[in-house]
């Protein structure tokens, strides 16, 4: 019956889970998009206003730390993208969606307050309590060995945050080492 049809659709490179099937049948079309040709790819809108707003912003933050080493003053911005992407594909060219569109202002204002702009992974790590949740289980006996799903998390005492695999502008890979990132560098906040 197609009204019963459920379906999904998302990249390939989105975090997601794929169950056993327990009842019906499953389909799985896969495929990839192309754009055929060597035209230009299309650009989101002009942006000028905001580019103007961001390179003012960025005027005033190098302005601030080069001022007198403001203990305040974040020593770098870190603006995490929406979309989850492999290294491979983590390039300018190839942001998706808003992320392009943060991306060419970023990079427009960046060049006005003469910044550097990269791309890197940011990893955010906690570390914490778990507290065990019981849940019978069919099958199992009276006893058997807890596993991930049998623990929800508690309160978090760490959490750090680092940026690695860094990429230039134009793609090339960067020197740069993984580096420690701090909440106050996250634009906007939390």
């Amino acid at each position: 019956d197609p009204s019963e049809l459920a379906f999904a659709c998302f990249y390939a490179d989105c975090v997601h889970e794929v169950r056993p099937v327990t009842a019906g049948c499953r389909l799985v079309l896969i495929y990839n998009m192309m754009r055929p040709g060597v035209s230009e790819l299309p650009q989101p809108p002009a942006d000028n206003t905001e580019v103007d707003r961001v390179a003012d912003l960025l005027g005033r933050w190098v302005a601030q730390g080069t001022a007198g080493g403001d203990a305040e003053c974040p020593q770098k911005l870190v603006w995490p993208l929406e979309h989850a992407y492999t290294l491979a594909e983590m390039r300018f060219p190839t942001l998706k969606l808003a992320d392009a569109a943060v991306g060419a202002v970023l990079l427009a204002a960046a060049q006005r307050a003469a910044c550097e702009v990269f791309l890197a992974f940011l990893t955010i790590a906690e570390n914490g309590s778990a507290e065990y949740v019981y849940s019978p289980r069919s099958g199992r006996g009276a006893y058997y060995a807890a596993d991930d799903a049998d623990f929800e998390a508690g309160e978090v005492c760490d959490r750090w945050l680092t940026l690695g695999d860094w990429q230039s502008v134009d793609g090339s890979p960067c020197l740069l080492d993984t580096l420690p990132a701090d909440d106050a560098e996250l634009c906007p906040p939390h």
